[in-house]
């Protein structure tokens, strides 16, 4: 279609030009008006705003847009039709362009609102159990004595036998010293190994000294030699 416009360069003279794109031009119309916002042209043949074509799913078109536009990481749209996408809640994300629903939050991270990826927990902490959603760093729990985090970690895991850790807020559990042993799991503290028996870094367990043998002395860190105590 055509829209009519007076040349001025010929006084009173009519001409017509082609309707402009991301618009639509009745018959006889002295301006292109432009498609509505959720709607998109690239033609310029369009009469009526309904033969504008509406945006999908997952998508926006801005007033007079020539295209839709896929939705933003951060954002959705589940209707189309749209002129915007809107921001993932608070607890969820969306990494991907053009998506008509937001990801929950994966366990162990926190989603602020809008948030493209699902941040984890720092090395040392841990999600809150008590909040159904986190969206904030600052919402992550320190692992407590006796249990270490991961980067993520939904909940603490406890230090296995022969290994401890002494204060909160560890990334890993640090093996019991040659001549020490712990037998338990979520231990603070190693044990010393007793007259008879020796231990090994890391021991889960005392060990007698092999047959033939015998130390009156607590402590050792293997079978032939006294244990070597870090300073």
């Amino acid at each position: 279609s055509e829209m009519c416009i007076r040349d001025r360069n010929e006084e009173g003279q009519v001409a017509c030009v082609a309707c402009e794109l991301g618009s639509y031009c009745a018959e006889g119309a002295a301006a292109a008006l432009p498609c509505n916002e959720g709607s998109y042209s690239s033609s310029t043949s369009l009469t009526s705003a309904a033969e504008c074509t509406r945006t999908d799913q997952g998508h926006y078109a801005s007033t007079g847009s020539t295209q839709q536009t896929p939705c933003a990481a951060g954002t959705a749209q589940a209707s189309s039709g749209m002129g915007s996408c809107s921001k993932c809640a608070a607890g969820t994300f969306q990494d991907e362009e053009g998506k008509l629903t937001c990801k929950p939050c994966t366990a162990g991270s926190y989603c602020a609102e809008g948030a493209a990826a699902a941040l984890p927990c720092p090395g040392g902490t841990h999600k809150d159990a008590s909040l159904a959603v986190m969206t904030s760093v600052s919402q992550c729990v320190d692992c407590g004595p006796g249990t270490s985090c991961s980067v993520g970690s939904a909940a603490a895991t406890p230090c296995a036998p022969g290994t401890i850790t002494a204060i909160t807020g560890q990334s890993e559990c640090f093996p019991c010293n040659g001549g020490e042993y712990v037998a338990t799991s979520g231990a603070t503290a190693c044990a010393e190994c007793s007259a008879g028996s020796y231990c090994e870094a890391g021991s889960p367990s005392e060990r007698q000294c092999p047959a033939g043998t015998a130390s009156g002395t607590p402590g050792l860190g293997d079978a032939t030699r006294p244990a070597q105590r870090e300073r």
